[in-house]
């Protein structure tokens, strides 16, 4: 098919357009995605890995599915704590090789922690010497993970040489918690007592809680419906509000995106603040209502429904980039 010029420069231009977009803005303007929010079960896949045999030319990528070093070891520690001894539980981690910690609030009196703890090596007692260096101790209310250090020359051999660990935890639902980590990740579902977590570089999902939430970390995830909530995220954050109104104060802070998922009939109150009007992006079933100001560099856009409560507030903040509301599917 000939085109004449015309067409030639429409097809052309919406060419070049579409070669022109931004992915990263497209990713800007993305609503949460629902998943983030749906709890599943915690567990661990404990148990050493023999070595597999190699055919000549093969790589253990193409073995495994991933590049791992030829041997893994493992040991599960358990340590279970009455909360008559323990009323709240503090966790802390050394710098590095901690790959998440995950906390559940169950119904039970005691707290009952499992950890895996794992070496890795080009031989079994490498293996093993890295395996005797994860460790879990105890003083008191306060609980330590060490992981077991690793090889400098992992990155040279193309896959992880050390050990590490990974912990999940049975909690009383209505006791205190508080975890500081650095590179772990760390997971809290169902409780009720006040929950404080932090980790710099790593994701942190908190999910149906109902107390007090402190959550700092990289990324962060929060679903709820009432509590007393700050998150404050290096790079983004995303929120599901699963009532017609949050019972209590959310706070959701982030340099970077700021995502929410609202019911349909949202009442709020709610408020965004961003750097620019351009920067709210909204598609929810309220967006009509809310009304901007503009306070000092930044703009504000509000939302309550007559009848709400003006004594909870749900208030997002991104710095640099987007606050995106949508309702929840």
């Amino acid at each position: 098919m000939r085109l004449r010029w015309p067409a030639f420069a429409i097809v052309f231009g919406a060419l070049a357009v579409a070669c022109a977009k931004n992915p990263r803005q497209d990713y800007e303007k993305q609503q949460a995605f629902n998943f983030l929010f749906e709890e599943h079960p915690f567990h661990f896949y404990c148990r050493d890995r023999p070595p597999k045999p190699l055919k000549p030319g093969e790589s253990s990528f193409e073995v495994g599915g991933s590049p791992q070093a030829p041997f893994a070891v493992t040991r599960l520690d358990s340590l279970d704590l009455p909360k008559a001894n323990a009323p709240t539980l503090t966790v802390v981690t050394e710098p590095a090789n901690i790959l998440e910690i995950s906390i559940q609030g169950t119904d039970e009196e005691n707290w009952r922690l499992q950890y895996c703890a794992q070496g890795e090596g080009d031989s079994v007692d490498e293996a093993r010497g890295y395996l005797d260096k994860v460790s879990i101790s105890r003083v008191g209310n306060f609980v330590t993970l060490a992981g077991g250090g690793s090889n400098p020359n992992s990155v040279e051999r193309g896959y992880f040489v050390g050990g590490r660990g990974e912990l999940i935890a049975n909690a009383p639902a209505n006791a205190p918690v508080t975890i500081h980590s650095t590179f772990g990740a760390i997971s809290v579902h169902d409780m009720a007592g006040p929950v404080r977590v932090s980790t710099a570089h790593a994701r942190i999902s908190v999910l149906n809680t109902s107390g007090t939430v402190d959550a700092q970390g990289y990324v962060v995830d929060f679903a709820g419906a009432k509590g007393t909530v700050s998150l404050n995220a290096t790079a983004e954050a995303n929120v599901k509000i699963n009532g017609l109104q949050f019972q209590g104060t959310l706070s959701a802070y982030a340099s970077r995106e700021v995502r929410i998922l609202v019911p349909r009939g949202f009442q709020g109150p709610i408020e965004a603040v961003v750097a620019q009007p351009k920067n709210l992006i909204c598609r929810a079933d309220f967006c009509a209502g809310m009304q901007k100001t503009k306070a000092g560099g930044s703009y504000s856009f509000k939302y309550m429904k007559a009848g709400s409560v003006p004594a909870d507030r749900v208030y997002l903040h991104s710095e640099i980039s987007n606050v995106v509301i949508d309702n929840a599917p």
